[in-house]
């Protein structure tokens, strides 16, 4: 209980901090322990700041996916904000959690907003998270695309060469030479 009241008093400070700093610009990395956020957090930090901020979510297309059908679906319903999440899969209910971002900050700033995401998984261990980049429509969102393209570009196995030669179970750098030239082709 100690906890959830200082992550309360915690948030609830940063609430201030944001009214209280106009013109200020923030950048707020959101990191859930599964479904924990609900969407009216995400629509207080916005509110709050004044859509003056770029939010990093982590979305957990895992968790969701085990959560449909189950007994927590309540926190499917906090999670996005309401009912309309069901009835969908995982790919459809990252779309729409995208699309409420894009309503939500589209409210509140007189801006065009950006909203897009880069999948992250693992299918040897089966789970899949998608970061979700909530920011202004501009010049700079290209960065993002350009970490999207490159991460999404890298196969499993090339990871796992880049595991073993940091673990030092992998030293010669003939062992790269397959990956790597695979790699300068599609660049």
């Amino acid at each position: 209980m100690i906890l959830v009241k200082t992550a309360t008093y915690v948030f609830a400070a940063l609430v201030a901090l944001f009214k209280n700093e106009s013109g200020s610009h923030y950048l707020v990395f959101i990191d859930p322990e599964g479904l924990d956020i609900h969407f009216s957090t995400i629509q207080t930090i916005v509110e709050a700041t004044g859509g003056q901020c770029d939010l990093l979510i982590l979305f957990n297309t895992s968790s969701i996916n085990r959560t449909i059908g189950g007994e927590r679906e309540d926190s499917l319903t906090k999670f996005f904000g309401g009912e309309e999440w069901r009835g969908r899969n995982a790919e459809e209910l990252l779309d729409l959690y995208k699309e409420k971002l894009k309503r939500l900050y589209s409210d509140i700033r007189d801006a065009k907003p950006y909203v897009e995401s880069i999948e992250i998984d693992d299918p040897d261990i089966g789970w899949r998270y998608d970061m979700i980049l909530l920011t202004r429509e501009g010049d700079y969102t290209d960065v993002w695309k350009d970490l999207k393209d490159r991460i999404e570009k890298h196969r499993p196995q090339d990871v796992e060469i880049a595991k073993k030669t940091l673990d030092g179970l992998q030293t010669r750098l003939d062992n790269w030479a397959g990956p790597l030239l695979h790699y300068l082709d599609t660049t």
